[in-house]
């Protein structure tokens, strides 16, 4: 597709999502996507020679309700199941504590309401009545470590450890660190899903019915502006002009890679360590200890803080939290190693990785089973294959630009970014991805008033 109305760089959910509302209203839509299918970290990952697992991260449910209502798309939802928890082998439910529940959603709603319409202090004269108990609480708690806030209540161990295991996914923390509480209200009151991989394929269909253009393999080397116009710059350096850009990668890859340093110097970087490996594995049959489709094995709180330690001086630590996805079907587990080190690719050698996998693998109880393949991926694998630098994979960059800065006003005119629409997500699959193609669409529909 020569000069569209629209390129979109990124091919994952927000840009397939983008897509489909774009090229609905009648725009011409052109995907460009660097690897060789499209979903990002949502899409089916592939392993030896016949497995996959269904993308690595597990999604809220209740996630495609926008996109069923946005779209007027009947997208499938995902299998969810609450978390179950592993102590000393044996099986536990995950409790929920009301209190922090309420304060979860407390901070949700909060944080959805954009930066631009307010200071961070007069959000919560915007928010209910009902919920500004637990906005005062929030107050109080944020700046707490997880061990000082659930002291307050009355839980025992392994509720307690097992409480905390979310806030090694999205940051670099330990049980001890201070904020904490930020990240773990995030996700008191989320089930967790098996992936999207299913609701991929059929945004991805439904984008292409509707005349968009998604090419694969197609990586963009800059983002360009000159006197005919926008325009990307693909590796062999051949332009393809648009009337506008819309860019879905992380905010450093788009800082640092895509646009020109000098005209976006005032946006400040945003950088966040990924600390989470994970290792799929395809059996002839599961383990009998897999009660349920989400097992989190946890240690003990002390354990729990020295593999902090272990990770924060670049050492694989000898036990971990482990968070593990079950697929029946085709008889693989996703597990989430949510403290590992984040080494350069030099320090990820052969050695360094059989030490991980051994390392995951003597945390599990007896398998009952042959393991027929197998695949690691560390930080560094996350950040080259995806382009998510820092190699976390919640893309936990675009949601602190998000949170911390307002849209930048040093953009190209005509170049968007979906993370300037992030904040109003509110855990909602595809939300910026739409919010960007309602930017988009205004502009198109705007016609100048004359005198």
């Amino acid at each position: 597709m020569q000069n569209p109305d629209v390129i979109i760089i990124g091919a994952g959910t927000n840009g397939l999502a983008a897509a489909v509302a774009l090229s609905k209203a009648g725009m011409d839509t052109l995907v460009l996507e660097k690897r060789a299918v499209s979903g990002g970290l949502s899409a089916y990952h592939r392993f030896g020679t016949r497995y996959r697992i269904p993308g690595f991260r597990p999604y809220p449910d209740g996630s495609a309700n926008m996109l069923n209502k946005t779209l007027g798309i009947t997208f499938p939802q995902p299998t969810s199941a609450n978390s179950t928890g592993l102590w000393n082998g044996d099986s536990f439910d995950i409790e929920t504590v009301p209190e922090l529940a309420d304060a979860g959603k407390a901070l949700k709603t909060l944080l959805s309401i954009p930066l631009k319409r307010a200071s961070l202090r007069n959000k919560s004269a915007w928010i209910p009545t009902l919920l500004r108990t637990q906005t005062k609480d929030l107050a109080r708690w944020i700046p707490l470590s997880c061990v000082d806030l659930l002291s307050e209540f009355d839980l025992c161990e392994k509720q307690f450890s097992a409480l905390t295991a979310p806030l090694y996914t999205r940051t670099f923390a330990g049980p001890k660190s201070p904020f904490g509480v930020l990240q773990m209200l995030l996700h008191v009151n989320r089930n967790s899903s098996n992936g999207h991989a299913v609701l991929i394929q059929k945004l991805e269909a439904a984008a292409r019915s509707n005349g968009a253009v998604i090419q694969t393999g197609a990586p963009v080397k800059q983002i360009c502006r000159n006197s005919s116009g926008v325009h990307v710059l693909m590796q062999d350096k051949t332009p393809i002009y648009a009337r506008y850009i819309l860019a879905t990668c992380s905010p450093a890859m788009l800082r640092n890679h895509l646009l020109d340093p000098v005209l976006i110097s005032r946006w400040p970087p945003v950088r966040s360590r990924g600390t989470c490996a994970v290792l799929a594995l395809a059996m002839d049959q599961l383990p009998g200890w897999l009660t349920s489709s989400q097992i989190r094995i946890v240690p003990d709180l002390m354990t729990q803080e020295r593999a902090f330690d272990c990770v924060k001086y670049g050492k694989i630590p000898p036990q971990q939290t482990l968070e593990i996805t079950a697929c029946n079907t085709h008889n693989t587990l996703t597990i989430y190693a949510l403290q590992t080190p984040s080494l350069t690719n030099d320090q990820w050698g052969e050695s360094a990785r059989a030490a991980l996998i051994e390392q995951i693998l003597g945390q599990l109880p007896d398998l009952n089973g042959k393991i027929l393949a197998q695949q690691l991926w560390t930080p560094v694998d996350i950040a080259e294959e995806f382009g998510i630098p820092g190699g976390h994979i919640l893309h936990f960059e675009r949601d602190l630009d998000q949170l911390l800065f307002p849209a930048p006003d040093c953009l190209p005119p005509g170049v968007y970014w979906s993370g300037h629409f992030a904040n109003q997500e509110s855990g909602q699959i595809g939300a910026a991805g739409l919010g960007a193609a309602r930017m988009l669409l205004q502009k198109r529909n705007h016609r100048p008033r004359f005198s």
